[in-house]
């Protein structure tokens, strides 16, 4: 009897093992479930938000191109206005347009200088072949340093003043935006500026006659020869 009463004892023993295994089993099966469940939903909104980016690069943001309108602006041959251009990169709630347009400028305070420099050149050139000047005057006025830094000093105060003509987003794989911008300024107000600037007046303040040179059309034209001498080679 007592026999009998042990081995019914061991079976309900291992009934009840057994179904707490059981248990314990399909609690582990559900947890996993879910974690796939999620993975699978976070897996499905992930596509989604790529999805709406492209849509959204198609349709308010655009699509990049081989150039931006920001870059096609900047680069065109028939500009009349001084132009360049910058891009930048980064998160979408970023203030991209406005460090690509402060880059943009520094483009635009290096394109002057360059610009400049080279019509003090050519203008140095012209007043020495028309008796103005001699070799020793006409090298101090296009290759002495202190021409090129006064130059560069007011080129770096004439970008403030110039304006954001073109500015494009683009949406990009990663979920990144890129930030095209063109800025411009009119060659009228750099000419001018140039011209009024007591700093460099005093390059010409040896001769009355090379101030009056430098006041006339002649340095003028010969900043837009430069320009237009840039527009060229860009358009290669």
């Amino acid at each position: 009897m007592k026999r009998f009463f042990y081995f019914i004892a061991t079976g309900t023993m291992v009934a009840v093992l057994s179904t707490s295994c059981g248990s314990s089993k399909s609690a582990m099966e559900k947890a996993q479930f879910e974690e796939w469940k999620r993975k699978q939903i976070e897996h499905q909104r992930e596509e989604e938000r790529q999805k709406d980016l492209r849509q959204n690069a198609e349709s308010s943001i655009g699509v990049e191109i081989a150039k931006s309108q920001a870059q096609l602006y900047a680069e065109d041959p028939n500009a009349t206005t001084m132009r360049a251009w910058s891009s930048y990169n980064g998160f979408p709630d970023d203030d991209l347009e406005f460090i690509a347009a402060q880059q943009a400028r520094g483009e635009l305070s290096n394109m002057i200088s360059s610009m400049a420099t080279s019509a003090f050149s050519s203008f140095a050139d012209r007043l020495r072949k028309e008796g103005l000047i001699d070799g020793n005057l006409q090298k101090k006025i296009s290759q002495d340093g202190k021409t090129t830094n006064k130059i560069t000093v007011v080129a770096e105060n004439l970008i403030k003043g110039s304006k954001v003509a073109v500015s494009n987003r683009y949406a990009q794989k990663d979920g990144t935006q890129t930030a095209y911008v063109c800025v411009e300024i009119d060659p009228a107000i750099v000419i001018e500026k140039i011209r009024n600037e007591k700093s460099i007046e005093e390059i010409f303040s040896e001769k009355e006659q090379l101030l009056n040179a430098f006041k006339s059309k002649k340095f003028e034209e010969e900043m837009q020869s430069s320009f237009e001498r840039y527009k060229e080679e860009k358009a290669k």
